[in-house]
């Protein structure tokens, strides 16, 4: 059986927050849901990306009326703000060896970062999992910009190293980054801030409607 672990992760979608786990607990109640992933994937220029990824019951399938009822179950017991772009079927979600669902891996993967940079496949509970996620983002993140163009990911800002953020930085400025950065620069991209990434936001918004900047 499935061994399950504490989730702590928060989704917060137009100013409403939700803990991953009551999610989880709504989806689950649905009798054709054996387990379920969320994921929400937050861009800087474009509206965020929620993706639900269950595993379904031996002789059930991702129906219609089964996709309509998991988006009715969560806007009815949630908000109508938490019901997410995407279901998915899969096989497995992966987990830790304490059986803990891989929320922030699986969410970076398909942000576009490497694997190497996500989680080590040595502390997976169940690799073949991981591998049907990790085929799986090759063909999400083929359309999408990856973590070090300008349209970075909100959260993923406080990750990223700081060669990255001045990739970032540069891309929505026009320049390059070489070896000259200024002192300034180099703070900036060395802030954590959630005011950082709004500015950054902002920034790359007037640069797609007027230019570099």
């Amino acid at each position: 059986g499935i061994i399950y672990g504490r989730s702590d992760t928060t989704i917060n979608r137009h100013g409403i927050r939700v803990g991953t786990s009551e999610l989880y607990r709504v989806v689950e109640e649905c009798p054709e849901v054996q387990d379920s992933l969320i994921v929400d994937l937050e861009y800087l220029g474009r509206e965020s990306h929620m993706a639900l990824f269950v595993v379904l019951r031996d002789g059930c399938s991702l129906s219609r009326e089964l996709d309509s009822e998991i988006r009715h179950s969560i806007r009815s017991a949630l908000s109508a703000r938490h019901v997410p772009d995407e279901i998915v079927a899969v096989a497995a979600i992966p987990r830790t060896l304490t059986g803990k669902k891989l929320e922030l891996p699986i969410k970076k993967l398909l942000l576009g970062f490497p694997l190497a940079e996500v989680v080590n496949r040595d502390a997976v509970a169940n690799p073949e999992a991981l591998d049907w996620f990790i085929e799986f983002s090759k063909t999400f993140n083929a359309s999408r910009p990856g973590p070090t163009q300008p349209m970075i990911v909100a959260a993923a800002w406080p990750s990223l190293a700081v060669e990255s953020r001045l990739q970032v930085i540069a891309a929505v400025q026009g320049n390059g980054v070489n070896r000259s950065t200024p002192d300034w620069l180099l703070d900036l991209a060395m802030q954590d801030s959630a005011a950082i990434v709004r500015y950054w936001a902002a920034r790359y918004a007037y640069f797609r409607e007027e230019g570099p900047v």
